[in-house]
């Protein structure tokens, strides 16, 4: 058994809840799965990640290890090993369960704002191991991030303490226009609730496109299948006829807005 890292508090349960989903597109729209338990279809999209594997008795297994190559490595800056080591505990409730569980919660009437969300299905708690590591010698932020990352993408409702403590996993951003011409626009992309084609970043694609008309310049923003951001500009911006630069089209006041991940909701310490 692994010594205790004394940079790490003691084991306490966080709880996410399980939101339905409106139809992103791709698997991120769960088609097909309307009709199937939440608890499957839940355990299911954390386990995508590949890396961890929900058991039936509870358990939260890593089934892969990062491993830091060294500098100059092609390609990727890290590896990864098949473990198989117990990393914490989990349960899954329906609403009616949770609310005999946690009695003296605050969060079950919460109102989520996003339109990409519907119904809360029910509500997952988590514990963590003191001694989980992502990678070795890897600080607790990064050990949070590799494990609970795809919890709040399977969720997509509030991170909460038992005892009242809530915040949203998933928040309106409001990114400038300038965003459309990087491949690292838009936080990478890792903000979108997908890369996948469908509704959602269509939305974010025509708003986009509306901008630049309403400039009176010429261009288009497409999907791009990519790691990166997929909301991409073709084509150089033309306006009367001369190419022009995103940056001289628009100013600071000019935004895209749009729902999606609040992965700071990891490093807040109310929940760590």
């Amino acid at each position: 058994m692994k010594p205790r890292r004394g940079d790490v508090p003691s084991p306490a349960e966080i709880v996410f809840s399980i939101m339905e989903r409106r139809d992103t597109g791709g698997r991120e729209g769960q088609k097909g799965k309307k009709n199937a338990d939440f608890r499957e279809v839940f355990r299911e999209d954390v386990e995508a990640w590949e890396h961890l594997a929900l058991r039936p008795d509870g358990s939260i297994v890593q089934t892969q290890q990062m491993n830091r190559k060294p500098f100059g490595s092609i390609f990727s800056l890290v590896s990864f090993e098949p473990v198989e080591e117990i990393v914490g505990t989990y349960r899954i409730l329906d609403p009616d369960e949770a609310r005999r569980t946690w009695k003296a919660a605050t969060w079950f009437d919460v109102e989520y704002p996003c339109p990409w969300v519907g119904e809360v299905l029910g509500y997952c708690g988590v514990t963590l191991a003191p001694t989980a590591q992502a990678t070795r010698d890897a600080p607790p932020s990064i050990d949070r991030t590799f494990f609970l990352s795809p919890f709040v993408h399977a969720a997509r409702g509030i991170l909460a303490r038992p005892e009242g403590e809530w915040r949203h996993l998933v928040i309106e951003y409001h990114y400038g226009v300038e965003n459309i011409a990087s491949k690292y626009g838009f936080s990478d992309g890792d903000l979108f609730l997908t890369r996948d084609y469908g509704s959602y970043l269509q939305a974010i694609i025509d708003d986009a496109n509306e901008k630049i008309r309403a400039a009176g310049a010429e261009g288009e923003v497409y999907f791009c299948g990519t790691s990166h951001n997929p909301v991409r500009l073709g084509d150089e911006l033309k306006k009367d006829g001369e190419p022009v630069d995103v940056w001289q089209l628009f100013g600071d006041d000019d935004e895209i807005s749009f729902w999606g991940y609040d992965w700071d909701a990891l490093k807040d310490p109310r929940f760590l």
